[in-house]
């Protein structure tokens, strides 16, 4: 086994990708020695080899999820396709279910519900309420759609934060966010140079609109989707990812840094999403405030709170008159989305507790507030295929137990990041670890990925925000824990 370890060791180090920890017991820095010393010595005193292909996998769907488009893969039977996601997850619940990873995974498990209780308990009645719909919706496809929403959220959030809350993986992540930027900025490039999605030819027929569409325009001007189904996801992705490379002290190289922030930005606008371009402006002014660099002046100086203050009401005029020139109308004028908000509150009043099922339930109470009730507004043919809001999605698939619930769980995921902030000790703590910047990262991108939300109802990066937020939860489980 020590003969295993040290090869695969070498391996890894050649291509960049040591897990130090994995080996043997860390060695750099107090917080290292501590989680050693205390949960993270439960995990690779049982089995390293096995442990280290559990950590492996977990970041081989993280990467699997920023680059490989997801409508790529074999459907053995309708409505199941397999892709490379759901294959790692497959590989990733095997492993946990070892018996030598399984005592892991359940301490793990049993830390996030000592610790953080409540959302533990937001996050399990969310997806059994989500489950519970699906049971009694008329659409057979609920079933399958809610499996795949307790594999790609519920789980991917409990097994990185089993990873997040023992490892020190943050070479790694950063790693792959930067190859993943460059690499999804390299596909934008060449579709802003094409003039059509090279992938789109890689999805089966019948996938939908926006995946089989090569080419997204509004006002004549392209909207790139890069490895994604839609524009809009991709801009979901920046939002989430930008704060980390502004905020966080994860060790990116200082170029990289700059020119992700860089590509980054300039991705959000060639989505020709209105609200993702505003997100990012405000994501922008929140760095210049939050971390304030000075600029020297010869007889004086002035940092770039300083000017980000002077300058904000410039600036958001400015990206108003942007957005609204990018995507040819104003930022708020949607009036598709205020049908779908009117009809969608008509028909909930049909099925309020658990709503009309996960997946075309949704799309079937639209078309039911539609047809009747006062203040229906009516929608082209087009237009009543897609809920564009994830909360309004959520209310009327799984009804209000289901949107309460949700929720409650977002906001014990964001309200968690102020209060680890808002307490002077676990703040002392995060600094002298180095974690601060992090936390802050994780938590505006959090905030903004649930913010992005509102207009977007597809789910497939629902998993990175998981991600993220189990990071932010396991950081937090820490600082209660030490501080």
């Amino acid at each position: 086994m020590a003969d295993f370890i040290a090869s695969a060791n070498t391996f890894a180090r050649r291509c960049g990708i040591l897990l130090e920890p994995l080996g043997r017991p860390w060695r750099a820095g107090p917080v290292e020695r501590l989680c050693y010393t205390n949960t993270f010595s439960r995990l690779f005193r049982i089995d390293p080899a096995s442990n280290m292909l559990f950590v492996y996998i977990a970041l081989a769907y993280l990467v699997a999820l920023l680059l490989v488009p997801f409508y790529i893969g074999i459907e053995p039977v309708e409505n199941a396709q397999i892709n490379l996601e759901r294959g790692l997850l497959i590989l990733l619940a095997a492993s946990v279910a070892k018996r030598d990873v399984l005592p892991t995974f359940s301490a793990g498990v049993r830390d996030l519900f000592a610790y953080r209780n409540g959302l533990a308990l937001f996050l399990t009645g969310y997806f059994l309420v989500r489950a519970i719909a699906a049971a009694l919706s008329p659409f057979a496809v609920s079933i399958p759609i809610v499996i795949n929403d307790i594999a790609s959220n519920f789980f991917v959030f409990l097994a990185f934060f089993v990873i997040f809350s023992q490892v020190r993986v943050e070479k790694e992540i950063a790693r792959i966010l930067e190859v993943s930027v460059l690499i999804i900025a390299g596909v934008v490039a060449l579709e802003l140079v094409l003039g059509f999605n090279v992938f789109t030819s890689l999805a089966p027929e019948g996938a939908g609109k926006a995946i089989n569409e090569a080419s997204i325009q509004r006002s004549g001007l392209l909207r790139v989707k890069g490895p994604f189904e839609h524009p809009l996801t991709l801009a979901h992705m920046v939002v989430m990812i930008l704060p980390l490379f502004l905020f966080s002290k994860l060790p990116f190289s200082n170029p990289l840094r700059v020119l992700c922030v860089v590509l980054l930005v300039g991705m959000g606008f060639a989505t020709g999403s209105r609200s993702g371009l505003v997100l990012v402006a405000f994501q922008l002014g929140l760095w210049a405030v939050l971390r304030p660099m000075r600029i020297n002046l010869g007889s004086g100086y002035i940092t770039t709170r300083g000017v980000a203050f002077a300058v904000a009401p410039l600036v958001l005029a400015a990206v108003l008159v942007l957005a609204e020139q990018r995507s040819g109308s104003g930022l708020f004028e949607s009036h598709v989305r205020e049908a779908q908000i009117r009809n969608g509150l008509i028909a909930i009043r049909e099925k309020p507790f658990f709503g009309f099922g996960p997946g075309p339930g949704a799309i079937a109470a639209i078309t039911e507030g539609m047809r009747g009730g006062i203040g229906a507004m009516k929608l082209w043919r087009a237009n009543l295929g897609t809920v564009d809001n994830w909360y309004l999605s959520v209310l009327l698939s799984s009804g209000f137990m289901g949107f309460a619930a949700f929720i409650l769980l977002i906001g014990s995921i964001l309200y968690q990041g102020v209060e680890l902030f808002s307490n002077a000790a676990r703040r002392y703590w995060l600094e002298q670890q180095g974690w601060d910047g992090l936390a802050l990262g994780l938590l505006i991108g959090c905030t903004f990925g649930a913010i992005f939300m509102a207009i977007l109802s597809i789910f497939t990066l629902h998993p990175l925000f998981f991600i993220l937020a189990a990071w932010l939860t396991a950081i937090t489980v820490l600082a209660r824990r030490h501080a």
